[in-house]
């Protein structure tokens, strides 16, 4: 009967081994105060070796080959049939076989193996008695018994087991633990250190080590708290090894700021600038690089207007001193002695002009491109070109700006009128 205590108990699953074919499983009770119980063990089981015992046909005979041990999976002995040699032909062998224990029944503890030949012989023998090594109980008391020998086991037959018995305890054992000078009732804990912790079960003191979850493994701020065991993320460790609890925000640049996450991980952004002028100026302290100079200015009116103007430029209009467009067409730097094409040097009538070779000079071979006679555009850059590098009635400006007149409003600083 379990005690009662033991009805509630919470064991965990035990998983017994499974055995040789030439032993037996040997299951112990929970040792006393404890309620769950341990796995089996394997014990030898010579009755089982009768089994593997062979019989020979006529004209053959047992013989040993190998004795039998006290370790599961070799316990019984390993017996061949063998022709008989030709020299045990003539030898006659008593009727009686020869018995080692003559004739003697085995006490209960014990068991005789199969008759047979040994090897190197020619008659059969009867082995005598062996102790079965799985027939003795355990030596185990209940609570508040105490075990006592009577006799003493010899391990051979008829005294193979201790004979013992179970005794009233007149003086019980303490169910408290004494430990660095402290005593400790059944059943408390205490601490020995921060990573270990003692439990008192019926006067034996079991100890163990806490198990400690891990840290993240991208945390780089990790610490052990004082009177604890097991370390802890508490934040993050910067490039300038700086220590940044979590959820701390710092800035790492002028352009960057960083936050601590929860598993340790510095998490940052970085600002994008914007700049609005050609030579920006970095100020300490600052992200983003200043424009000294504004980006637009006003135009002076002292410029004429070119509104009327009919001129249809390729390459725009000329600029006077003080920088204001005049009606007046850029050169074109064509040479100044080139073949002059007639009817005698040239048969092909283009109605897109002619083509110009390196040199620039008119050559006879029609032009892809057609002439601008109908845009009526002023361009203050010229024209921009399409995909096959011909002109078209659309206005080129420096930085793509649109059309342009030298009037009262606002235009980037690198023009002037």
């Amino acid at each position: 009967m379990f005690p009662e205590r033991c009805l509630k108990a919470q064991c965990s699953v035990v998983f017994h081994p499974e055995c040789p074919s030439d032993s037996r499983l040997v299951i112990l009770p929970p040792p006393p105060g404890e309620c769950c119980g341990r796995p089996g063990t394997c014990h030898c089981d010579q009755q089982k070796c009768e089994a593997f015992v062979p019989i020979c046909e006529q004209g053959m005979e047992r013989v040993l080959v190998k004795e039998g041990g006290h370790q599961p999976g070799s316990c019984c002995d390993v017996f061949e049939c063998r022709k008989r040699e030709l020299r045990c032909e003539s030898v006659q062998c008593p009727s009686h076989v020869f018995d080692e224990d003559e004739g003697v029944d085995c006490p209960a503890d014990s068991v005789r193996p199969a008759e047979h030949v040994p090897n190197g012989l020619c008659c059969p023998v009867r082995p005598g008695c062996r102790c079965r090594a799985a027939v003795c109980r355990p030596a185990v008391c209940d609570e508040g018994k105490k075990l006592r020998i009577i006799r003493k086991g010899t391990g051979t037959p008829g005294r193979c087991c201790d004979e013992w018995t179970c005794d009233d305890d007149p003086q019980p054992l303490s169910k408290s633990c004494i430990r660095d000078g402290k005593t400790y009732s059944d059943g408390e804990e205490w601490h020995t250190s921060s990573c270990e912790v003692c439990r008192c079960k019926k006067g034996v003191a079991v100890c163990s080590k806490m198990t400690c979850p891990k840290t993240p493994p991208q945390c780089s701020w990790i610490v052990i708290p004082d009177g604890e065991c097991c370390p802890v993320c508490v934040g993050c460790q910067t490039e300038k090894l700086e220590k940044k609890r979590k959820n701390e925000t710092w800035q790492k640049d002028d352009c960057t700021m960083c936050t601590c996450s929860e598993d340790g991980t510095p998490i940052c952004e970085k600002h994008m600038c914007r700049t609005e002028c050609e030579n920006p100026r970095k100020v300490e302290g600052q992200c983003c690089p200043v424009c000294d100079e504004p980006l637009l200015l006003t135009m002076p009116v002292a410029c004429p207007s070119i509104e009327h103007c009919p001129l249809r430029c390729e390459a725009g209009l000329q600029r006077d001193e003080r920088g204001c467009f005049q009606c007046e067409c850029v050169p074109t730097n064509r040479p100044e002695q080139c073949p002059a094409l007639s009817t005698q040097n040239c048969d092909k009538q283009c109605a897109h002009g002619y083509a110009k070779d390196a040199a620039g000079c008119v050559v006879c071979k029609c032009a892809k491109c057609p002439p601008l006679h109908q845009c009526m555009k002023h361009c203050l850059y010229g024209f921009e070109s399409n995909s096959v590098g011909c002109p078209v009635c659309k206005c080129r400006g420096e930085r793509t700006l649109p059309l342009l007149t030298c009037l009262p409003f606002i235009l980037p600083r690198s023009f002037t009128c």
